[in-house]
């Protein structure tokens, strides 16, 4: 009897704390709010890219056509050196002496008795007479070297270029580095007149045609855009000329040098990225041989170039 009424003490107690469970309210975790991943600029890429870039020509010509005498001479100018000779004095001659009137009649006087007579006489003589000219003087010394009326030793260069670049990216964390090459199809051109003391005179110009560069990246990633610098080897061909009514002459090279810039990225989607980039070349020196104008002329120049771009990354 006892344990009956256990048993049911028991079961009441189960069921009115079921009761009082199924009354308490429910509580759901909060939602976790959803975060975009970051954009991984890590693989290849490929694009385009164009812009305008100037710089400056600097060679040696002039130093192959040192100041010497300039045998034509120049206008206004005494050719030749040395005193100019002076005639000296000029003697007037003098037809010899003068033979005077002759006799001059004297009547005379006379006084008291009787007749009184006089004479007279009279005499002329000439001196000789020297007069002395003096001739102009001229100038004692004269110069035939006159200095260069210019130079080709440095002229100022701009011009289109534009071309392909490809690459390679690695990130860890924000640090974003990698490898880039490009290639340029470019219009870069200048020149000057030049004329030097021996008569040698015309038009010096260079101008380059196509560049390309080897280049390592560094850059900061702040989700989707990229701040980086660049620099690696450079390479350009161009053309150097000169030339004048009467002849031309031209000579080609591939300069190696060096570069250094930095640009800005921008991802517009996953694989489209634009880009704005400014890099300084220095091209390094190479000799040209131009004849007449110059057997063994150094050449080098430097440019700024700053380009807009678009690339695809895969």
């Amino acid at each position: 009897m006892r344990a009956k009424y256990v048993i049911a003490t028991i079961s009441a107690a189960l069921l009115s704390s079921t009761a009082l469970a199924a009354d308490l309210p429910v509580f759901d975790p909060p939602p976790v709010a959803y975060s975009a991943p970051a954009f991984d600029w890590s693989g290849f890429y490929v694009g385009v890219h164009a812009g305008g870039a100037w710089g400056r020509q600097r060679d040696n010509q002039s130093e192959l056509f040192p100041a010497g005498p300039n045998p034509g001479g120049n206008p206004g100018q005494n050719p030749g050196t040395g005193p100019v000779p002076n005639p000296g004095p000029n003697p007037v001659p003098n037809p010899g002496p003068n033979p005077g009137p002759g006799p001059i009649p004297n009547p005379g006087t006379g006084t008291g008795t009787g007749t009184g007579t006089g004479t007279g006489s009279g005499s002329g003589s000439g001196s000789t007479a020297t007069t002395a000219t003096t001739g102009p003087t001229g100038p004692t010394t004269g110069t035939s070297t006159p200095p260069p009326t210019g130079s080709a030793d440095a002229f100022n260069l701009d011009g289109f270029i534009g071309g392909v670049h490809v690459g390679r990216n690695w990130q860890s964390g924000p640090v974003v580095y990698g490898i880039e090459g490009d290639f340029d199809f470019s219009r870069i051109k200048g020149g000057t007149d030049f004329r030097y003391a021996d008569g040698t005179a015309g038009r010096l110009s260079l101008k380059s045609d196509w560049q390309g560069s080897i280049r390592a990246r560094l850059g900061y990633a702040h989700d989707t855009w990229l701040f980086y610098a660049t620099g690696g080897v450079a390479f350009g061909h161009a053309k150097l000329e000169a030339a004048n009514a009467e002849m031309s002459a031209s000579d080609s090279n591939t300069h190696v040098g060096w570069t250094v810039g930095g640009g800005i990225e921008k991802a517009f989607t996953p694989t489209m990225i634009g880009r704005l980039e400014v890099r300084y070349t220095d091209f390094g020196k190479k000799t040209y041989d131009l004849g007449a104008f110059g057997s063994s002329i150094k050449s080098e120049w430097n440019q700024t170039a700053v380009t807009v771009g678009l690339s695809y990354r895969f």
